[in-house]
């Protein structure tokens, strides 16, 4: 019954004019249209109707060829709060192509409906803390951004982030995943254009980045974090993948502008070890934030990057990064669980993409003993998320001294080591180690 209320609900029309300047407005007696599509669109019964109307601007010109004001009210309605995001879609995509025809077939009025597309935004940069126009201007923000992500725009963009950032002095977990959602759309495109940029856009844009970065995405990571709070997590997760993107590109962009070309992977890898180790923004951020950045970093960099050169990794995960997790696997659940997960991660892309080298194996064979220490640590919790946590850790471990050590790896001092634990571990862990080198051995 439930699902069957959410389809009805994702079916029923959405009113043009529920948000926006167009309905201030117009609850005011102020906005009246004749325009065939807009009323085609407002009396539609259905989303899917609505649609149907909406592909025809795509079509032909005549629709709207010389209505900028209603041109305006689908721009305002494609960012309204809470737009079902397939017909935004199919909206911002619809106006992109009536914007194609109208350049080739009337490039002398393309600039009129540039112009109203700026207005548009202005009305929801205004006062980012009370704006009494839009419900939720920085979803509105976002909505218009994905659709026309032009670099004059985005600059006022910046600004309007990092003032809403700091305008509530507790922020709510929904209001930092409507900012950190809409950050990741810019960041998107800066990184799609990051080959093509030149010289003195790089220089405007690279401050704004710093900032977003220093100012909103790492701070941000300094939110109390618990078990119960899903959403809270997912917040403190994007920010940490955000904040490595952003800082990813700005190094990229940084040695475009010194060296002339995009960032190689070589440096790339260096900075990040640089940055985990010297930065004072970093540094000042609690050890939960450190490792969402650092588990941001490992979903957000390429394999390549992290197998720059072993030593390289060594240094940057071997070292302050698997003290970082053991010290946190000492104190309370959130922090305990997550710093399972970045063990996980790294393991789990260790075993996928190690280059095998002697180098590398020495590296492996520490941080796979220095991994299974840890999850011998915590196998005992009274928290079952922490337990399950600990599971997979365990797993990569073995099968990492497995796969390294080969005919060397003596699987009796590893029994031994876990009859030495505790009673109530000593089962489980039989278990998963025997389970571990099946799955192991079956892959050799």
């Amino acid at each position: 019954m439930g699902k069957n209320k959410v389809k009805t609900q994702q079916l029923i029309a959405v009113p043009i004019f529920h948000d926006g300047p167009s309905s201030v407005r117009r609850s005011r007696g102020g906005v009246s249209t004749s325009c065939e599509l807009i009323h085609s669109i407002q009396n539609a019964s259905t989303l899917t109707e609505q649609i149907k109307h909406v592909q025809i601007l795509g079509k032909s010109l005549e629709c709207l060829q010389n209505d900028v004001e209603n041109y305006r009210i689908l721009v305002e309605w494609m960012c309204a709060f809470d737009h079902p995001s397939n017909l935004r879609k199919v909206l911002a995509s619809n106006l992109n192509k009536f914007k194609a025809l109208l350049a080739k077939h009337c490039p002398d009025k393309a600039n009129d409906y540039s112009e109203i597309e700026e207005e548009v935004l202005d009305t929801m940069l205004r006062n980012p803390e009370r704006n009494e126009v839009w419900k939720n201007p920085v979803q509105s923000v976002r909505a218009f951004v994905e659709f026309e992500p032009q670099y004059t725009k985005l600059l006022k963009v910046f600004a309007f982030l990092k003032v809403h950032a700091v305008s509530v002095e507790y922020p709510t977990p929904n209001r930092m995943f409507d900012l950190v959602d809409t950050i990741n759309v810019i960041l998107s495109y800066h990184e799609n254009i990051a080959q093509s940029v030149d010289e003195n856009d790089v220089l405007e844009i690279l401050p704004h980045l710093v900032s977003i970065c220093n100012e909103i995405l790492v701070p941000n990571l300094s939110l109390k974090v618990s078990v119960s709070s899903g959403h809270n997590n997912q917040v403190l997760r994007m920010s940490g993948v955000a904040a490595a993107r952003c800082l990813t590109l700005v190094w990229a962009l940084e040695e475009k502008r010194r060296q002339g070309h995009i960032i190689s992977k070589y440096s790339l890898a260096e900075r990040l070890r640089e940055y985990l180790e010297n930065d004072t923004t970093y540094a000042n951020v609690p050890d939960q934030g450190k490792l969402f950045v650092i588990n941001g970093f490992l979903i957000s960099l390429k394999n390549e990057v992290l197998w720059t050169g072993h030593i390289l990794f060594d240094s940057i995960f071997g070292g302050k990064v698997l003290l970082l997790c053991k010290d946190s696997c000492l104190v309370d659940i959130p922090l305990r669980l997550m710093s399972l997960r970045v063990l996980e991660y790294i393991l789990s892309r260790i075993y996928d993409d190690m280059v095998e080298t002697e180098d590398s194996k020495v590296f492996m064979r520490s941080f796979a003993n220095e991994a299974l220490e840890i999850s011998l640590m915590n196998w005992q919790s009274a928290s079952r998320k922490v337990a399950s946590a600990v599971e997979p850790v365990f797993r990569f471990a073995v099968k990492l001294l497995r796969f390294e050590s080969e005919d060397s790896f003596q699987v009796y001092d590893l029994i031994n080591r876990i009859l030495n634990q505790p009673t109530s571990r000593k089962v489980s862990c039989l278990k998963l180690l025997i389970f571990s080198f099946l799955s192991t051995l079956s892959c050799l």
